[in-house]
């Protein structure tokens, strides 16, 4: 399948990667166009050998899946048990890493028999009709070989007979990933031509085994390369420094400069040649005079990404010249959308990865051991699966494709025995979530707990234990395997979400630090865009997710509003699109700044292209802010120390106050821009307005200068203010009236959330449903059946499917005068399929 690059990047991004790519393709056996794919992704239905295939399953990790001395009879019949298990639960999928140090554990000491019998492994898939993704590394993380602190799996021997390989810190030292800085934490640069070398022997070694799984014995259906490829989790400015990254980033360089005086005026410095320009090597500080280093951090972080997309590039091409190509599988890589607690990484770059391969997603919304909440991030799986999905369709084409390689199936157990409670809700919250939202095919991490390479226990808080015990997460797996997915999975796949006129419109240029600013770029990706969802979602809006970067005029202007977070800076084509989707008759309601710097972070006569841009649409001038927060670095979502405050609101339909965090921003708007938003001064008076509305073109604009919606995103949301919230849905609803944009489903009850699929064949939807509390009756509205496609006049019967009971049939006239009541217990969830 040819791969899609996004329109609109420079062609020096890709210069270092053309050469595999052409490779790739002109080394294509000539008959491959005219068979027909394997497997095939079409009208957002994945097809395996023509036939439409819901892919349901969980990953097995055969090498910590093994008898106490590793006995090979003892391994392989726990295999089979643990495969069986699957069938039982109605999957149809394994997943499995490859580790390479435990097949190579010295120099050309292959070990694959017994109970490192690969081979056997996948006989037994082939035997009982599962399909497998593979994923043979080179770097597989995993916490493997020694649990927690380790980094799976290049060979230890390697990487101590080759010194030069190794991933460097700017001070010349290698790098470890160990907890304690260990030797066996250090990793190898990933374009090293002595790493790379071993990498091609390490495939020649696998390729027979995975042709034969595809071709002779076929159940392999995908394989992915590498793992979570981003620079090892690490800060970048303690990674990586070595050699070869420093000569990829001033390749990277001269091919986006051209000329060393052309970076000089961008960096404002006096280098004389792209070999003498020194990386940062620390992060961006707060004070504005920081700006003017913005561009030398942006091209740091740019460089790394380059670095990350030409290694997994040249690991594709290392496949097919094995013969391992598409369309006999599919090529996927996977990525988390979480960017906090870890600082400063090399983010989830969709529009990067996806040129290369399909992008596929990862979620642990639980993490901390420091609450009890059921999920630290309540909507990071809603957008970030939407966002996913958006992405994809530059490797998919425009269709509504998306998979999640590790849903979250427990947890690792943390150091000084802490542990993080994943309660069986939040798996099934996450499911159906996931389900709800556009999920194709879907893996949870991990079906069964088993040993490390030291002995040491890997349970995970699995479906199953290391013996084999089933746990309550199990029942929870069992229950959305053969009741909805197995019976429905195809069924689903041929459903589009019935979302309504509202977008949240991310951008990826946000990923990377910047100086001088107040907003923590990571945050806002990995966390705020959440926040905002949860705000809709839970005032009974269903909003899609776009990337400004990707998106089309006609994309967007088929939203009537749009949210966005401005931390004050645009590309000039961002800021045409905005006001262009605006003067066309779009509502914008923009968050926290005006973006009144380009991304050379220039202002005013010198960024035309934006300030003007800019100022036209939100026109009141910043006359100050005040900060409400204090972070603790280093610290996530359940371990940060922040203070909040009340504004004062009036607006139609509400008069009061609304809690912000972080900060906000003070304005003073011109005649004809009215406010609705102020900072709240001692005694309850107005203070300087903080929000106010205005018109452009055809269109109109409201600016939020204020984080209003963080705690939707936290641990904290489940205790949040029931007044403030209500008050928040308030004002969305408001704002959507201004832009006119109606609910389809909704309901009044307390951080419930609903949203539905319709057929786009058949006469029948499906409704998700969360209990974001205690055990309740979730109220269900309908505003709008012909939304959901049902026929008025027509009687529907319902079944809710989770919990296999039928509900008495209803018209969609009887819906919308009466709506739907379903008792659900703490943290439930269900799906109730109309027809």
């Amino acid at each position: 399948m040819a791969r899609v690059l996004r329109p609109g990047i420079p062609v020096l991004r890709f210069a270092t990667l053309a050469l595999p790519l052409l490779l790739s393709l002109l080394l294509a056996p000539a008959s491959a166009s005219a068979a027909p794919p394997r497997v095939a992704i079409t009208d957002g239905v994945l097809s395996i050998n023509g036939t439409p295939t819901y892919l349901y399953g969980a990953e097995v990790q055969y090498f910590r899946i093994r008898a106490a001395d590793s006995n090979p009879v003892a391994t392989k019949a726990m295999w089979a048990a643990t495969l069986d298990k699957m069938v039982a639960a109605g999957m149809n999928l394994v997943c499995t890493y490859v580790p390479w140090d435990y097949h190579e554990p010295t120099p050309g000491g292959w070990q694959f028999s017994g109970a490192k019998d690969l081979d056997y492994f996948l006989n037994l898939c082939y035997e009982r009709h599962l399909y497998v993704v593979i994923k043979p590394g080179p770097y597989i993380t995993a916490e493997w070989p020694t649990g927690f602190g380790s980094f799976g799996a290049v060979p230890q021997w390697l990487k101590d007979a080759n010194p030069a390989t190794l991933v460097r810190r700017h001070t010349g030292l290698p790098w470890s990933f160990a907890l304690d800085g260990a030797p066996t934490g250090r990793q190898c640069t990933y374009l090293h031509p002595t790493f790379l070398h071993h990498v091609r022997r390490w495939f020649t070694k696998l390729a027979p085994t995975l042709r034969k799984y595809i071709d002779t014995k076929p159940c392999i259906v995908m394989v992915q390369l590498d793992n979570e490829t981003n620079l090892f989790w690490e800060d970048h400015y303690k990674v990586d420094y070595s050699p070869t990254a420093l000569a990829h980033y001033r390749e990277f360089l001269s091919l986006k400069y051209g000329s060393i005086a052309a970076l000089n005026a961008a960096y404002g410095t006096a280098y004389t040649a792209f070999p003498l320009v020194q990386p940062p090597v620390g992060p961006p500080l707060f004070p504005a005079a920081e700006r003017g280093k913005n561009p030398w951090h942006w091209d740091w972080f740019d460089a790394g990404a380059a670095y990350i997309q030409r290694y997994l590039t040249i690991l594709r091409h290392e496949w097919e010249l094995r013969g391992i190509r598409e369309p006999k599988i599919k090529f996927t890589l996977n990525d988390g959308p979480q960017g906090v607690p870890a600082r400063w990484i090399v983010m989830y770059n969709g529009l990067r990865k996806n040129a290369v391969a399909l992008d596929t997603l990862d979620l642990y919304p639980k993490v901390w051991p420091t609450n009890n909440d059921l999920l630290d991030v309540p909507f990071q799986v809603d957008q970030a699966t939407k966002l996913f999905d958006r992405h994809n369709d530059l490797n998919t084409g425009a269709q509504d494709f998306v998979m999640a390689s590790e849903i979250q199936g427990g947890y690792f157990e943390w150091p000084y025995g802490l542990t993080t409670n994943v309660r069986p809700q939040a798996t099934g919250q996450t499911l159906a979530k996931l389900a709800g939202h556009g999920m194709k095919a879907g893996s949870l991490y991990v079906m069964r707990g088993g040993f490390n390479a030291d002995n040491s226990v890997y349970a995970f808080q699995a479906a199953l234990t290391p013996a084999g015990v089933e746990t309550p997460r199990y029942d929870v797996l069992k229950n959305f395997g053969t009741k909805l997915f197995s019976p429905y999975g195809v069924r689903l796949m041929r459903t589009r979400e019935v979302e309504n006129r509202l977008a949240i419109v991310v951008n990826q240029k946000y990923a990377y630090p910047q100086g001088g600013i107040l907003e923590d770029m990571e945050s806002v990706v990995a966390n705020e865009y959440g926040g905002l969802f949860g705000w809709a979602m839970t005032a009974g809006y269903n909003p899609a997710v776009l990337d400004l970067e990707q998106a089309t005029a006609a994309q967007l202007a088929a939203f009537k509003a749009v949210l966005y977070v401005n931390p004050d800076y645009l590309s000039e084509a961002d800021a045409a699109k905005l006001a262009g989707y605006v003067a066309g008759g779009g509502t914008l309601i923009n968050f926290l700044w005006r973006g009144d710097q380009n991304l050379k972070w220039q202002a005013g006569a010198a960024a035309p292209g934006v300030t003007s841009l800019t100022s036209a649409l939100f026109p009141a001038a910043p006359v100050g802010y005040k900060t409400w927060f204090f972070q603790l670095p280093l610290l996530g979502p359940g371990l940060v120390l922040r203070v909040g405050g009340d504004l004062n609101a009036a607006f139609p339909g509400y008069g009061g106050t609304l809690k912000s965090q972080w900060y906000y921003g003070k304005w003073a708007p011109p005649p004809g821009a009215t406010p609705f938003l102020w900072e709240r001064l001692a005694g309850g008076a107005n203070g300087a307005p903080v929000g106010y509305r205005s018109t452009y073109g055809a269109g109109k604009t409201f600016h939020v200068g204020a984080w209003l919606t963080s705690d939707y995103n936290r641990n904290c949301y489940y205790g949040l203010d029931p007044a403030d919230m209500a008050g928040k849905t308030a004002l969305l609803d408001w704002l959507m009236g201004e832009a006119g944009v109606a609910r389809t489903v909704d309901s009044p009850t307390l951080r419930a959330e609903v949203w539905a699929r319709r057929g786009t064949a058949t006469d029948e939807a499906y409704l998700f449903v969360i209990n974001g509390g205690p055990a309740q009756t979730v109220h269900v509205g309908f505003h709008d059946t012909a939304a959901l496609g049902l026929i008025p006049g027509k009687t529907y019967a319902l079944h809710r499917l989770l919990a296999d009971l039928g509900l008495p049939a209803r018209t969609p006239a009887s819906l919308t005068a009466e709506g739907l009541d379903l008792p659900l217990g703490e943290f439930g969830y269900e799906v109730v399929r109309l027809w």
